[in-house]
């Protein structure tokens, strides 16, 4: 991937100081980041390279997720 590490930043309510300290506690830790409840957070040298991060981290997410789904499917057998 372009973006590098993806880290998790636990929820906390917009706007309060326990997200900002989550959000803290972790900048340098990744190099994008998902805040749980909230959604992606990227940045790039410049708006056209933020955006193409964003949106490859979101296909990844979605590839991501279809993998899963159908891992879970065949192991429960709903898939042929």
């Amino acid at each position: 991937m372009r973006i590098g590490t993806i880290g998790l930043i636990p929820y906390g309510k917009p706007g309060s100081q326990t997200l900002f300290r989550y959000f803290e506690e972790r900048v340098r830790d990744s190099d994008g980041y998902i805040l749980q409840n909230h959604g992606p957070v990227v940045g790039g040298p410049d708006l056209m390279n933020a955006f193409c991060n964003l949106e490859e981290l979101e296909e990844s997410a979605r590839i991501a997720w279809a993998l899963r789904n159908e891992k879970n499917a065949r192991l429960i057998g709903d898939v042929e």
